[in-house]
């Protein structure tokens, strides 16, 4: 990953964070007038050092971005799911990412989408963090010498027999992982991904969640089996 410069940053940052808070709200939370606001948003003029410091340091400070995570989630007006297929979303959802990785220290050689809805997060984040992308299977794969790792569990959110799959060469070579998922009931599922993965000899593993149910937050919290950060923005 090429590691973005401070101005490049905020103008990303900006064009954002107006998806969800309009130009007036950011002038008064930031202290920058309106029209260089404009002017930042549009990509009509880049701003200088001490403004650029200005700004990223009020973004951290009053919790921007998480507030427009918490803004996301509660003007959704149906499924959670749905946040997946909005742009503003995925732009934002994928800086928290790259800042993640970069402050927490988090390494990355694969990002896994944890269920089908997951894929849209876990495809601009790869992008975002220039990493392959490997995704989980759940159908019935016939067994592991078509070329998959397969594991079953048993789901803690229905009681069924599950059958996961994923492919080895997604896996091969690739020490650390960034797990995602957008709305995640089923600790169980993690910890069979998780499994996998430790047969594939991937030892260093993140978890990224944008919702998690406090019973798999509780779970996961007390038995990260291979996992070394567990990061969550709502818990139900």
């Amino acid at each position: 990953m090429v590691k973005r410069s401070a101005r490049s940053r905020v103008l990303e940052l900006l064009h954002a964070l107006n998806f969800f808070y309009s130009l007036r709200d950011l002038e008064e939370a930031l202290g920058v007038p309106f029209q260089s606001l404009w002017r930042y948003v549009n990509l009509l003029s880049v701003p200088e050092e001490k403004t650029t410091e200005k700004i990223l340091s009020r973004i951290q400070e009053l919790n921007l971005v998480g507030g427009a995570v918490r803004k996301a989630l509660s003007e959704t007006d149906v499924e959670i799911w749905s946040l997946a297929r909005e742009p503003s979303f995925l732009r934002l959802f994928s800086l928290i990412m790259e800042e993640l990785v970069e402050k927490e220290g988090v390494e990355v050689d694969v990002v896994v989408p944890l269920s089908e809805y997951a894929i849209p997060l876990a495809s601009v984040v790869s992008m975002e963090l220039e990493k392959a992308l490997c995704p989980v299977m759940t159908y019935n794969v016939k067994n592991e010498k078509e070329g998959f790792y397969v594991a079953h569990y048993t789901s803690s959110r229905d009681e069924e027999l599950r059958v996961i799959a994923m492919p080895r060469k997604g896996l091969q070579g690739k020490g650390s992982a960034l797990m995602l998922d957008i709305a995640l009931d089923d600790p169980n599922h993690v910890e069979a991904v998780s499994g996998i993965m430790r047969r594939a000899k991937i030892d260093k593993q993140s978890l990224v969640a944008v919702q998690l149910s406090r019973e798999a937050y509780i779970k996961l919290a007390n038995n990260k089996v291979g996992i070394r950060l567990l990061k969550v923005f709502h818990i139900t």
